[in-house]
């Protein structure tokens, strides 16, 4: 039996979630178990830097192969390479082997997570812009499903991680790898959407259309920016956290209970968003998201309890999700469908690099300075950065007459 779009829409969103939850119970096992076995935090900036590296390149050229030879099979490529990522790990813990053979294996999720999300979003948002018959209508909806679906995932993979990884550390890993086995068999009732592809291309557009998307892409440079900060710390969280924590003695899976409520003030950020507009095509609500952050890191290299760690951390969420959400949002906005592909995937790339220059330095500053430097740095980064998006702002896009006339509703 034939699924419409919209029954086919809510299996890819599922596919997300179920992507996103496989992923990080992979990265927190391997993080955490790295942790607890006492290795340097420049190995660990070394390999969660890695995994972004992998994320980042994989995304870029995905996005592009998207476009090209279609969304779906990118999406069981992908899927496939996380299994065999799990497996191999699972292959590694085994016979004891945890070198750089165990690393490399870990890297292939950063290639599959890659391969995944940029062609995933681009099938989704392209199957949206079909059923709407309209570019604006429906781009909120998606994106904030969309993200939900994967942040849902990733609190699902942090708080099952968290316990099953205290119970039997190899235990997250086999989970990661039924829960992929389980992305292919979903796969199986999702069309590629050529239908999708055809009419949209012949859509005409008007010089409405055409003028939001000039004024989106001009946005859509400052919000990759504050992409580069929040990612840059965020990292520090993802791949370095998991030593501070050790260190001030959070047990496991508080340490991923702790992770998980973060991801519930970055799932509110995107709903207030949604929501609201004030935020469409200006930089001081983005420039107090990021300086929040700012506040919230330096909290975090000086706290010595669950309660101080809780309150940064919040603060440092709000801007990942303030980010997320902006970025996409303008990115979608500023691309035709023939693109989609290939502008999800530098959206991605963005925060995979953030995400990477924040381990490796990290990593490297925290053996240095101590374990809450990384933090500090982090702070810096953002700032400087606030100062570069003030900077083009003023000189690129306040004085554009798109920029005093137009307002996306």
């Amino acid at each position: 039996m034939k699924r419409t779009l919209t029954a086919q829409r809510r299996l890819v969103y599922l596919f997300t979630l179920i992507t996103e939850f496989s992923s990080f119970l992979l990265i927190f096992t391997v993080s955490r178990a790295l942790a607890e076995g006492g290795v340097t935090l420049t190995t660990m900036g070394v390999v969660g830097g890695g995994l972004s590296v992998w994320i980042g390149g994989s995304s870029i050229i995905s996005g592009r192969c998207a476009d090209r030879f279609g969304r779906r099979r990118l999406m069981a490529m992908g899927t496939v390479v996380l299994f065999v990522a799990a497996a191999g790990l699972i292959g590694c813990r085994e016979i004891g082997s945890e070198g750089p053979l165990y690393f490399s294996i870990y890297w292939l999720a950063g290639l599959a997570m890659g391969m995944v999300y940029p062609s995933s979003y681009a099938w989704l948002s392209a199957s949206a812009e079909l059923e709407a018959q309209q570019h604006v209508r429906g781009v909120g909806r998606t994106i904030i499903v969309f993200a939900l679906m994967w942040n849902l995932g990733l609190v699902s993979g942090q708080i099952v991680g968290g316990w099953s990884f205290r119970w039997l550390s190899e235990l997250p890993l086999y989970i990661a790898g039924g829960l992929a086995l389980l992305n292919l068999i979903l796969l199986t009732h999702v069309e590629s959407a050529p239908q999708c592809e055809k009419a949209l291309s012949t859509e005409v557009e008007s010089e409405e259309l055409r003028q939001k998307r000039k004024f989106a892409g001009s946005f859509v440079k400052l919000a990759w920016l504050s992409n580069l900060g929040g990612a840059f710390s965020m990292s520090m969280v993802i791949h370095l956290f998991p030593k501070l924590a050790v260190h001030l003695g959070v047990p496991s899976e508080q340490h991923g209970m702790i992770l998980a409520v973060t991801r519930g003030v970055v799932i509110s950020v995107y709903f207030g968003l949604y929501f609201t507009h004030f935020w469409h095509l200006r930089l001081v609500p983005a420039v107090v998201s990021q300086l929040l952050a700012v506040i919230g890191l330096l909290l975090i290299s000086y706290s010595s309890g669950v309660a101080s760690l809780m309150l940064g951390l919040v603060f440092l969420a709000q801007l990942l999700g303030f980010n997320y959400f902006a970025s996409l949002y303008y990115a979608t906005l500023a691309t035709t469908h023939e693109r989609r592909g290939t502008a999800s995937g530098i959206h991605e790339a963005t925060l995979a690099l953030g995400f990477a220059a924040g381990s490796f330095l990290g990593g490297i500053v925290g053996d240095v300075g101590g374990l809450q430097m990384p933090y500090r740095l982090g702070a810096a980064v953002i700032v400087a950065l606030v100062l570069l998006q003030v900077m083009i702002y003023w000189r690129q896009i306040r004085n554009a007459k798109v920029a005093r006339t137009l307002r996306v509703p």
